[in-house]
């Protein structure tokens, strides 16, 4: 147990505080047996936020299948990527989720898609990502939102 004590104050010196040493006859232990888990691992990636991410735009309804749409991802001002700059989207979010989910196809053929395609937003900056409603949403509302994407 470690207890603190105030030194008596002199006029030519201040006050300390002094520590006493801890009690010898409870001595603290580790147990060698037991394993320790390890510190986990730490990404080495290096991530950045980009202002005016691209958003989803409007979303095509499919003529042959009303619960496939086609979501417009464009960016939200200027597209202002300084030459030799690109930016690949690898993962977006859809809310809310169960209710909506991406898929391969549905898109119109002159839309690029939008996911794993280096430079796909460069100008004019549109592409695609074909989604699926599952069933209904509460307040009638889905967004979908850009969470991952790699500059290069």
């Amino acid at each position: 147990m470690s207890s603190t004590a105030a030194a008596p104050a002199s006029p030519s010196a201040p006050a300390q505080v002094v520590e006493d040493e801890p009690d010898p006859s409870t001595p603290t232990t580790e147990d060698i047996g037991e394993t320790e888990e390890p510190a986990p691992v730490q990404d080495a990636g290096v991530s950045i936020l980009l202002a005016g991410l691209p958003v989803g735009g409007f979303a095509e309804v499919s003529l042959d299948d009303p619960f496939l749409r086609c979501v417009h991802v464009n960016w939200t001002g200027e597209v202002d990527l300084p030459p030799g700059v690109g930016l690949e989207l690898s993962e977006i979010d859809l809310h809310p989720a169960g209710v909506y989910e991406a898929v391969d196809s549905g898109c119109p053929g002159d839309l690029p898609g939008c996911l794993h395609r280096p430079g796909v937003l460069e100008r004019p900056g549109l592409c695609g990502v074909p989604v699926r409603q599952l069933g209904p949403s509460s307040d009638g509302v889905g967004s979908l939102g850009v969470v991952a994407g790699r500059v290069t």
